[in-house]
């Protein structure tokens, strides 16, 4: 209870107390947190009177179509202040829908728990039932009240790649007070070794193809794996094939490097390409590396643009 009035509360504190980010919330803690937890269309986006001085409230109206959990009107309308940086504030873009984790004011209004964390967009159908059955998942656990629930929540969620970061975040972080690092390889014991096996199948079945790459890819540095060798570079051929190169794709090249390769130098991937452009550039080092490792990957048919 005290935990989603503070993490509500932080909605209305002006951005000059909080110059700080808040720790990531998980779909695992927002669920926790929320008295309800809806998937829903915005309506209208509205200033409204302001409570105090140099407070700037925006009222979001939204119009219910699913409960996800707990109980909800049809129509709910919900505070926030869009004029917040730092931390980020709740977003509700009108005219979109949204799946947003609500608590209570003191006065019985609605607002978002954990900020710009609580509001959430599916990008697809898919992406929304795979929301909607994380959040019905975290909400069965967590009414067992038994040890290590998070861990089972997390190991659920990976398997679904829009929700690969809640589920990592969660089972290399479980306890809420620690500030995660994303470019951290997670240390030795805190993923269990048949925990990690269990991972890897979710990854191998439907590979992550954004920069969660990244995070696959430090997530499972210190463990050998054929298959996951393969996957990483059929992801990354997938990626260069369909799509202009993103920032990522040189340090993914880097991190798949010392995979297969441990403390060598690969020198052609610092090697300065004059008057080329980037997506250029990244194609000619995936050249360069497929040469040196004797690599012939496939262009995956899952990737999200392989039938367009």
């Amino acid at each position: 209870m005290c935990t989603r009035l503070l993490t509500t509360l932080l909605l209305l504190v002006p951005c000059a107390t909080l110059a700080y980010p808040i720790l990531p919330q998980t779909v695992w803690h927002l669920t926790k947190d929320a008295e309800a937890v809806v998937y829903a269309s915005v309506e209208d986006v509205k200033p409204i009177a302001h409570h105090e001085e140099n407070w700037n409230e925006t009222v979001a109206v939204l119009q219910v179509e699913d409960v996800w959990k707990g109980e909800a009107p049809k129509t709910i309308e919900v505070r926030f202040d869009p004029d917040m940086t730092c931390p980020a504030p709740a977003f509700f873009v009108k005219g979109r829908r949204v799946a947003a984790f609500l608590g209570k004011f003191k006065d019985g209004a609605w607002g978002a728990v954990g900020l710009s964390y609580g509001t959430r967009y599916p990008a697809s159908d898919v992406e929304r039932a795979e929301l909607k059955r994380a959040v019905q998942h975290a909400v069965a656990l967590q009414r067992e009240g038994v040890e290590a629930t998070d861990q089972r929540w997390g190991l659920e969620a990976y398997a679904s790649p829009s929700l690969r970061w809640d589920a990592r975040y969660q089972l290399q972080y479980p306890l809420r007070n620690v500030q995660p690092k994303d470019d951290v390889i997670p240390p030795d014991g805190v993923i269990s070794p048949a925990l990690y096996a269990e991972l890897e199948k979710r990854f191998l079945a439907r590979p992550s193809y954004d920069d969660e790459v990244l995070q696959a890819l430090r997530l499972f540095q210190k463990r050998p794996s054929k298959a996951l060798d393969v996957v990483f570079a059929d992801v990354i051929e997938s990626v260069l094939a369909y799509e202009v190169a993103p920032m990522w794709t040189r340090m993914a090249l880097e991190l798949l490097g010392e995979r297969l390769a441990p403390g060598v130098k690969l020198d052609f991937l610092e090697t300065p390409r004059a008057n080329v452009e980037e997506d250029e550039a990244s194609q000619l080092r995936w050249q360069d590396f497929k040469k040196h490792f004797k690599l012939s990957p496939k262009r995956r048919a899952d990737h999200p643009r392989a039938s367009k």
